[in-house]
């Protein structure tokens, strides 16, 4: 197993709009189970459903027109299915835009694993994830610059004419199940603090992948 050093034990700040859940190793299982996610089609799963029968990897991200949110998931795009299968691991990705921009955002970073959005983010809120909007620096998934960047998100932003998600909202990984299980969990302090693909499936157990800027992590 790779080393633990960031999520289980790292520090919960309080935010202002969102519910700090109980001590469970930050992951209240009870409080979320029966709260509501979007799949691209409108259809409503809840979302215990998610992690009742297997391990699963879940990933929060920002809003889809955030360059950053978009290069990360292009690479999560990168990891092969047979991975995760050989693995009995799902991955799933989901979002705070309204979910009739999920194709779309999917067809723009080739992610081929499940997808789905909570836009009023009440899931968001009962796992503690940040809302402040504080920009990073030094993802290893993010290759454009920040003049570049920002001006890819203003062209994609033009091109919708709609917001796609809350500007404010930050992400975070975690790792569950099946049933009551918590592996590993992150809350991003800003938008490039989240956990680097192959750490995220070390993790989880799965066959990490080559990245350039993300060196595999050696199981000890």
């Amino acid at each position: 197993m790779a080393s633990m050093d960031r999520g289980l034990h790292g520090p919960l700040v309080p935010q202002p709009d969102v519910y700090i859940p109980s001590p469970d190793q930050g992951f209240d299982f009870d409080a979320v189970k029966d709260l509501v996610i979007w799949d691209q089609f409108g259809n409503r799963k809840r979302f215990h459903t998610l992690y009742q029968e297997t391990k699963t990897i879940i990933i929060f991200v920002r809003h889809f027109l955030c360059y950053v949110c978009k290069e990360y998931v292009e690479d999560l795009a990168k990891i092969p299915r047979d991975y995760l299968q050989e693995a009995k691991v799902r991955l799933v990705v989901i979002g705070c835009a309204p979910h009739t921009y999920i194709r779309e955002f999917r067809q723009e970073t080739c992610f081929p694993h499940e997808f789905y959005c909570d836009p009023d983010r009440d899931l968001h809120k009962a796992l503690g994830l940040r809302l402040d909007g504080t920009h990073g620096k030094a993802s290893p998934h993010v290759k454009s610059s920040v003049i570049s960047g920002v001006l890819q998100s203003t062209w994609r932003a033009v091109k919708s004419m709609h917001y796609q998600g809350d500007m404010m909202q930050q992400g975070g990984q975690f790792i569950v199940g099946p049933g009551k299980k918590l592996h590993y969990a992150w809350r991003d302090r800003n938008s490039q603090d989240h956990t680097s693909v192959n750490q995220l499936l070390a993790e989880a157990g799965v066959q990490q992948i080559n990245l350039p800027n993300d060196p595999r992590i050696i199981q000890v």
